[in-house]
């Protein structure tokens, strides 16, 4: 992906969702959404992350499960979605944990599984 279509691209950061206090140190289970607006165009995603408390997790037990919808444009078809992206954390150097996506794509046929700290949607 170039710069130029990244930047033009909906994305949700991990950056964002801490911010935000979606992703806090306690098990919990919380529900978000974000609008995107571009000139007259809007679209929104509803999501839910669950963070699982522990202190550090090697194995992804937290996610973010996005919910939307796609339309088809040449039918004008709707279709609901729901997708699950895996969160691990890592240890900071001056206390805390980091939060990261784990890439679930494949290409070729090889699966990525990176840690990833932004996810964009895919037109």
């Amino acid at each position: 992906m170039t710069r130029s279509i990244a930047e033009s691209t909906n994305r949700i950061s991990v950056f964002f969702l801490k911010k935000h206090g979606y992703l806090s140190q306690a098990e919990r289970l919380q529900y978000g959404d974000i609008k995107w607006t571009r000139g007259d165009w809007k679209n929104n995603i509803n999501f839910y992350i669950k963070t699982s408390g522990d202190e550090y997790e090697t194995k992804a037990t937290s996610y973010i499960e996005l919910i939307y919808t796609v339309t088809i444009r040449w039918s004008g078809e709707k279709t609901d979605m729901r997708y699950k992206v895996p969160l691990v954390t890592t240890p900071c150097h001056y206390g805390g944990k980091r939060y990261w996506f784990i890439c679930e794509l494949s290409k070729n046929g090889r699966y990525c599984g990176r840690r990833v700290g932004v996810i964009y949607s895919v037109d």
